[in-house]
């Protein structure tokens, strides 16, 4: 909240980028004034391909939560939107191409086996937006690249878990 306070002073639009999974759709929407909360657009850089009605469709859960809240991800009621559909969409949404695109917050959670993102082994690490397959339940996701992420002015790593916070000090 107070980072998103101090941007909030200096910018029109504040562009999050939210990893999927339980943790961050627990932790939102976020406690914050109307005012600032109307300059923030969620992008789901992390989300499973799903219909619309799944269990697992991040974006109709956040929604769910706070109707207020702008979300953007390539899932919608209309249908899943493909890579490069959901590149230009973002690119239209952002005013920048992908290449150049700086989040402003990015709040990640993270699997018990330690991916983020649904960044897994065998990727195209010069891309900055693909489909993937989690080899655990065979899911299709699209995800933003490391690359893309890395660019994140403020990044939290957020771990809702006794096991995931052994997991996070086990790193260090």
């Amino acid at each position: 909240n107070q980072t998103l306070r101090s941007i909030a002073k200096t910018r029109t639009n504040i562009f999050i980028g939210l990893s999927g999974g339980e943790t961050i759709i627990e932790s939102l929407p976020f406690q914050l004034d109307s005012d600032i909360m109307l300059k923030c657009t969620f992008l789901l850089i992390d989300e499973r391909i799903v219909q619309w009605h799944s269990i697992n469709c991040n974006r109709r859960k956040l929604e769910l939560k706070d109707a207020n809240l702008r979300v953007i991800g390539p899932i919608s009621e209309h249908g899943n939107l493909n890579v490069l559909e959901h590149q230009l969409f973002l690119e239209r949404v952002t005013n920048t191409s992908l290449n150049k695109l700086v989040l402003d917050v990015l709040i990640l959670g993270f699997g018990n086996d330690g991916h983020i993102a649904s960044i897994f082994e065998n990727i195209d690490h010069e891309r900055m937006l693909y489909y993937t397959t989690y080899k655990k339940d065979n899911s299709k996701r699209m995800t933003f690249s490391m690359k893309l992420l890395q660019k994140s002015r403020n990044i939290f790593l957020i771990s809702n878990s006794k096991e995931k916070t052994e997991l996070l000090k086990n790193l260090g």
